[in-house]
Formats: C-alpha cells, structure tokens, sequence
C-alpha cells in the first residue's frame, strides 16, 4: 500500500502543473470530480485560476501545499480512495512527462 502522506505530496504537485495546461486540465478536472466528487473540481477550478493568474511568486508552491493538505484529509475520511487516487495521480503524471517541458516537476 502506498503512502497516503507522499502519495498525496506527489499527486498536488502534478495536479497543480496540470492546471497550467489545457487539455490535462480539462480532462484532470473531469476525472477528479469522478474520483473525489465535485467539490475537488469545483477546487481545482479555483487552483487553476490562481496559477494561471497568480497573485505571488510562489503560487505553484502554495497551490501544491494546499493539495496536499486537501488530499491528506480526503484520505484519512476515506482511506478506500488510495488505489483510485494513486491511479490518477499516475494517469496524470504520464500525461504531463509525456507533453511538457523538463522543468514541469519543479512544482
């Protein structure tokens, strides 16, 4: 079994950067809120919205901590999701090294 904490760390990272596209965010938005429901999509809306248009220089960072806190508490509420987030969490990080520049894991 993986480990909720790195498993969510790893999985805010690759969301973030995912906000900063277009087609992995459409298609990340929709999976999301399949996953985890849709007050997750209606979060990572507003996560898009801050990167894409941020207020500090360290959007990205707090976006990815807030994710990561996010994502924690959804685990710990229902740990049965582990296997579907590591899934997306996968599905998306693939997605990103497949399509992006060298620096996108810098999140």
């Amino acid at each position: 079994m993986p480990n909720p904490a790195a498993l969510a760390w790893n999985a805010a990272r690759v969301f973030v950067t995912a906000c900063e596209t277009g087609a992995h965010y459409v298609w990340l938005v929709d999976r999301i809120a399949d996953v985890l429901g849709p007050e997750y999509r209606r979060a990572l809306i507003q996560t898009r919205h801050r990167v894409v248009n941020p207020r500090c220089y360290d959007a990205r960072l707090t976006e990815a901590d807030a994710w990561r806190i996010r994502l924690e508490r959804a685990l710990e509420r229902r740990p049965g999701a582990v296997a579907e987030l590591r899934e997306l969490f996968i599905q998306a990080d693939a997605r990103l090294a497949a399509h992006s520049d060298p620096h996108w894991r810098s999140a």
